[in-house]
């Protein structure tokens, strides 16, 4: 049963049903801004209030159009935030909040050196479309560099002198220059190393 002309119907068969199937998936396609055709996707984006940037991958869009109502919904929250950067594929990016130092109203985003090249606008137009109103976003950024040292052992000899003097300037409404002149010696003592 597996030749002949028994074979050729069945192979018909699965495609015509494969057309079929095709045919009613499509619009449950359409539906999804991550298969439906690029131009149903910028309608989509123009729905939910999202425009494309300049150097922004198609990739990148349209999960930020698929994305779009929980970003919203979220945006504001710690778990908004990291699930908002998981998605878009930086889920390094953290966020410090109530900082010592530093305003209450600032949140501080941590993020690698690249994150601002690849698409330069991204993280200014997220935050200016899902993020707190009444709160102000400031970025630190940082490397990752890997450390490689031998441990050795290093025997040295410092002195340390710290020279105080107190300044009293009453506090005047204009401007006040202060000139000082500062002196500093610097003794040192060979370092000696040992395995």
């Amino acid at each position: 049963m597996g030749r002949g002309e028994l074979t050729k119907f069945a192979r018909a068969l699965q495609h015509y049903w494969g057309h079929v199937e095709a045919a009613l998936k499509m619009p449950l396609q359409q539906h999804d801004p991550l298969t439906a055709p690029i131009g149903l996707v910028e309608r989509m984006a123009w729905q939910r209030d999202v425009s494309r940037l300049g150097q922004e991958p198609e990739a990148l869009f349209r999960i930020r159009v698929a994305h779009a109502y929980s970003f919203a919904r979220d945006g504001g929250s710690i778990a908004g935030w990291e699930d908002m950067f998981a998605k878009l594929g930086y889920p390094h990016i953290t966020q410090d909040e109530r900082l010592s130092h530093v305003d209450w109203d600032v949140i501080s985003l941590k993020i690698q050196d690249g994150d601002l090249t690849e698409v330069p606008q991204l993280l200014d137009t997220v935050i200016q479309q899902y993020g707190r109103t009444c709160r102000r976003y400031q970025y630190t950024t940082y490397i990752d560099l890997p450390l490689q040292a031998r441990p050795q052992t290093f025997e040295a000899e410092y002195d340390m002198a710290t020279v105080t003097q107190p300044m009293e300037v009453a506090l005047m409404p204009s401007l006040q220059n202060i000139d000082m002149e500062l002196e500093c010696v610097v003794i040192t003592h060979p370092m000696k190393e040992t395995a």
